[in-house]
C-alpha cells in the first residue's frame, strides 16, 4: 500500500517535456496515468520509474545533451528492489531473491539504436528516482537541450507506399499478375524478386533487398510462401537459441543497427491456391460503418493484468457498444462464443495469453486451431493481434497465424483474418502487450492506417515506454506480420 500511495505521488507531481526550439521543458498535461510511467526492468538495475525518449541526430553525429535537473525529497517511506529482469509468457517463473535499492544514483543512458531510412536514433532514458545516504528523491524537473539533436515524432507517417517488392519464388509463378493488379492499386511501383538463384539464399536475398533499399529506397518487403519457400533467419532471443526471424532481412544499416528499415510480411502459405483465395478475400473486404473489436484475456498478470491490457486495447479501438471481452473467468469464455462473434464480423482481435502453436489455452475452455474451420467467409476479416507464445510460426505447418490468414480449402481460402501479427517463440510477458498497445492506439487514432504501418508505431512505443534494450530487440526478432500489410481496421 505505501508502494501504491508513494507512485500515485510521483505521478501527480511529475512533468513530461515537449520540444520547444532546441530545448525539452515540462509539459504537465503529458501524463494522463500511471501508465505513461514505467519501471526500469533491465537486470541488475534498480526497479525505478524512468521515462525513455528516441532522439535524432543527423548522419554520424553522436547527440550531446545538457539535463538540468531539480530534485525533491520524498517525505513517505518506498521500497525499490534489484530487476529480475523480463520472464516468459509461457513458462513457470524460477523463484527470485528481492535485493533492495539503498542508493542509487540516477544516471541518464544513452544508447544508439542504429539508422532508420537516413536518421540516426537514439534512445535516452531518464531515471526519475534516486537515493543517496538511505533518502529518497524524485525528479520534480527536468530540462534536456541539444544543439545537435530533435525529438523523433513516432506519430508522422514513417512510410510513404512509393514501392513493394515482393519475393516470389518460382512455385506461385502463376499468381503474378494477380498479386501485381491488387499492390498496383495502393502502391506507386510493385516490383518482383522471382530468381531462385536469389529467392532460396538467406546471403543473396538479403543483399538484392539491402542494394534495392540504397538504390530506390524500397518501403514494403512481401515475402510469398512459408519459410521451406522464402528461408528464414535463426537467432538467439532470452527464451530460445533457434528463433525463426525475417527481422535481419529488413535492417540495412550495419551492424550496429537495430531498427528495421522497411516493412517486412509474410504470406505463410504453402499452394497457389492459397494465394488466390486470399486475394478473393482482400478484394471482398468491406469498410465498415462502425469498428467492431473482439479482446481474449487469461485470468494472469498483475500491474497491469492481461485483463487490464486487453481493456486498454479495446478502449482504442471501439466504442462500449462495438466491443467485447472474454477474460479466462468468464463462463462464455470458449469456442462457442469466440466463432460467433468471428462469423458476425469483426475488424480487430486482440488475444493476450497462453499460446501453444496450435491453441490458445487461456480461454475458459481452451481454443483449438481446428475449431476455426467453422469460420465462414464475411466481408469483415479482421487484424489480429497475438500477444502469446509460438502461434505465429511460419514453416508451413498449420499454426494460428498461418491458418489465420490462409482459411480453409473448404471456403477456397476465403475465410479468416487480413493479417495477423504474433511471436514466433515463447516471448516475454509485458514488451509484447505494450507494443500491442501502442499498436491499438495508432489504429484507434487513424482506422485508415495500414497495419503495416501501425506495427511500426507499436515498436517505437515499446521503444519510449520499455526501458531494456535486450528485450526490445528480441520483440524485434520474434514479431511477425503476416498477411497484408497495406489491410486497415475501416
Amino acid at each position: 500500500m505505501k508502494f501504491l500511495v508513494y507512485m500515485f505521488f510521483l505521478f501527480s507531481s511529475l512533468n513530461a517535456f515537449s520540444k520547444v526550439n532546441d530545448h525539452f521543458v515540462y509539459n504537465k498535461s503529458y501524463f494522463n496515468s500511471k501508465s505513461d510511467i514505467k519501471l526500469l526492468s533491465t537486470k541488475g538495475m534498480p526497479a525505478v520509474p524512468a521515462k525513455s525518449y528516441i532522439l535524432s541526430t543527423a548522419l554520424n553525429e553522436q547527440p550531446l545533451v545538457d539535463i538540468k535537473r531539480s530534485w525533491r525529497k520524498s517525505n513517505i517511506k518506498s521500497k525499490w528492489f534489484i530487476s529480475n529482469g523480463q520472464k516468459c509468457r509461457c513458462r513457470e517463473e524460477i523463484s527470485t531473491i528481492n535485493v533492495e535499492v539503498n542508493n542509487f544514483s540516477a544516471k541518464h543512458d544513452i544508447f544508439y539504436l542504429g539508422d532508420f531510412r537516413g536518421e540516426h536514433l537514439y534512445k535516452i532514458t531518464i531515471p526519475l528516482i534516486k537515493i543517496e545516504n538511505g533518502q529518497e528523491y524524485f525528479l520534480e524537473s527536468f530540462n534536456i537541450s541539444s544543439d545537435n539533436f530533435k525529438h523523433f515524432k513516432t506519430s508522422r507517417y514513417l512510410f510513404e507506399n512509393n514501392e513493394i517488392v515482393i519475393v516470389l519464388p518460382t512455385e506461385f509463378s502463376s499468381t503474378i499478375e494477380l498479386i501485381k493488379k491488387y499492390y498496383e492499386k495502393k502502391f506507386g511501383t510493385v516490383s518482383f524478386v522471382t530468381d531462385p538463384v536469389i529467392t532460396s539464399n538467406r546471403k543473396k536475398l538479403s543483399q538484392h533487398l539491402e542494394a534495392l533499399f540504397h538504390k530506390r529506397g524500397i518501403e514494403h518487403v512481401l515475402f510469398v510462401g512459408n519459410s521451406n519457400f522464402v528461408p528464414t533467419y535463426y537467432v538467439e532471443t532470452k527464451f530460445d537459441s533457434v528463433t525463426p526471424s525475417d527481422y535481419p532481412y529488413f535492417k540495412f544499416g550495419g551492424n550496429k543497427d537495430l531498427i528495421p528499415d522497411v516493412i517486412g510480411s509474410r504470406w505463410s502459405f504453402s499452394n497457389p491456391e492459397q494465394i488466390k483465395g486470399f486475394i478473393k478475400k482482400l478484394n471482398n473486404r468491406v469498410s465498415p460503418d462502425n469498428v467492431i473489436s473482439l479482446g481474449v484475456s487469461s485470468n494472469e498478470g498483475s500491474n497491469p493484468s492481461d485483463k487490464e491490457y486487453v481493456d486498454s486495447i479495446l478502449n482504442l479501438i471501439s466504442s462500449q457498444k462495438y466491443r467485447t471481452h472474454y477474460n479466462q473467468d468468464d463462463d462464455n469464455s470458449n469456442s462457442s462464443s469466440f466463432l460467433n462473434i468471428l462469423n458476425q464480423g469483426v475488424d480487430l482481435f486482440n488475444y493476450i495469453g497462453h499460446g501453444t502453436g496450435f491453441s490458445w489455452p487461456s480461454f475458459g475452455k481452451e481454443v483449438l486451431i481446428s475449431e476455426l474451420e467453422s469460420w465462414a467467409p464475411n466481408k469483415r476479416n479482421p487484424i489480429i493481434i497475438d500477444v502469446a507464445c509460438q502461434n505465429g510460426k511460419f514453416n508451413g505447418r498449420g499454426y494460428i497465424g498461418e491458418v489465420m490468414v490462409s482459411g480453409h480449402q473448404k471456403y477456397d481460402f476465403r475465410n479468416g483474418a487480413a493479417a495477423y501479427i504474433g511471436g514466433s517463440v515463447d516471448i516475454s510477458w509485458d514488451p509484447p502487450a505494450i507494443f500491442a498497445q501502442g499498436m491499438a492506439r495508432a489504429l484507434g487514432n487513424d482506422e485508415n492506417l495500414p497495419v503495416g504501418e501501425a506495427m511500426f508505431r507499436g515498436f517505437f512505443h515499446l521503444m519510449e515506454m520499455h526501458h531494456d534494450i535486450e528485450d526490445f530487440v528480441d520483440h524485434l526478432e520474434w514479431t511477425h506480420l503476416q498477411g497484408d500489410p497495406t489491410a486497415s481496421i475501416k
